[in-house]
């Protein structure tokens, strides 16, 4: 076994060699302090400051002289309160008020203001002559025709399409 361990240590054994060897240190105890006064006499030979005693066996010793405390976790002073059953439903309520609000607020009807009634006049009504037809500039039609159809009015070209057949029909009178 002292050929073997000494072969594991120098990097010298076979991987399922070194593979039993190093699971038969961690079971057996005399293997382990064999295992550990090979690597100290490997240290003493490279030079390596050796130091009293092993920093593992430390840290295990000072692990098991501390007392294990075993103590339930602290309860929530929320849990089973009014407040903890209730945070739930005051949550679900307002995402459904935000909800509703956007839902009105965003892409609804503009606002429709009350029109106010108009006093009826009473007088004759007036005769309009119609425009000469040489009157209307050239380019005029043109322009209707263009403000129809084009698409920078709210409506797209319905406003200006009533706008430019009037204007058209009127001028041909």
């Amino acid at each position: 076994m002292k050929e073997e361990l000494s072969a594991v240590l120098d990097g010298a054994a076979a991987q399922d060699r070194e593979d039993a060897v190093l699971t038969r240190i961690r079971a057996d105890a005399e293997l382990r302090e064999r295992w550990q006064v090979y690597c100290l006499i490997g240290d003493a030979m490279r030079g390596e400051r050796v130091t009293g005693g092993s920093v593992v066996d430390g840290v295990m010793s000072a692990l098991e002289s501390e007392p294990t405390v075993l103590a339930p976790r602290r309860a929530s002073r929320l849990k089973g309160s009014l407040a903890h059953r209730a945070l739930p439903i005051a949550a679900s309520v307002m995402g459904v008020a935000v909800v509703a609000w956007m839902a009105t607020t965003i892409g609804g009807d503009p606002e429709v203001r009350a029109v106010q009634p108009v006093a009826k006049l009473d007088a004759p009504p007036r005769h309009v002559a119609p425009v000469a037809t040489g009157s209307i500039e050239p380019h005029r039609e043109y322009v209707f025709i263009h403000q129809a159809s084009s698409r920078n009015s709210p409506l797209p070209g319905v406003a200006q399409y009533v706008r430019s057949v009037s204007e058209v029909q009127g001028g041909a009178r």
